[in-house]
């Protein structure tokens, strides 16, 4: 059909009202508030630079399909190596009996609130192969801020059916606790 007339402005008279508006507040500004010449706002850009590079230092370029960072997995190996080898002392047995290649379930136990349990099973079972090992970590521990992004670049995945199925269509080890939260109420030794 015939083109709709617009009642609204064109963008070149938006734009000269912004302006016209913009300087009336900058005139207005009190000696309290004075308005920043170019200059002085050069002379901090050196500053701001090195800020925002400094909070870019850990950003990754690479990042999988479910979020798993593999450079935070890299730089995150000698904390987990610490807490597996000399802290919890972990032993572990029957390696020989996880598959090194197409898709498996790996069925454990979880013991406490926060899933640092999954993260060292994942670790340890992962250590001197190319396997990749996905726990599938409840949504209140993945809702934690910080926690759950840092879950989700070492590998965590949000605890869901089709997670779970996608993954193992795409032939990835996925590493599920049933128990999930209700381990929480068993007591010691049970």
């Amino acid at each position: 059909g015939p083109p709709v007339r617009s009642n609204l402005p064109d963008d070149t008279t938006i734009t000269s009202e912004v302006e016209e508006r913009q300087e009336r507040v900058w005139g207005r500004l009190s000696p309290a508030f004075p308005r920043l010449e170019l200059g002085r706002a050069q002379r901090y850009q050196p500053l701001w630079r090195a800020v925002r590079s400094l909070a870019m230092r850990n950003r990754s370029v690479v990042v999988e399909e479910f979020g798993r960072d593999p450079g935070a997995s890299a730089r995150s190996k000698a904390t987990f190596d610490f807490l597996c080898d000399r802290y919890f002392r972990i032993n572990v047995q029957g390696l020989e009996h996880l598959p090194m290649s197409g898709s498996a379930i790996i069925v454990a136990n979880h013991g406490g609130v926060l899933p640092i349990d999954a993260m060292l099973l994942s670790h340890l079972l992962t250590r001197g192969n190319d396997r990749r090992i996905y726990p599938l970590i409840e949504d209140s521990a993945m809702q934690f801020p910080y926690l759950g992004t840092l879950l989700s670049r070492l590998g965590a995945v949000r605890a869901s059916k089709a997670n779970a199925a996608r993954l193992l269509k795409s032939g990835r080890t996925v590493a599920v606790f049933p128990e999930g939260a209700k381990g929480l109420a068993k007591g010691i030794g049970k």
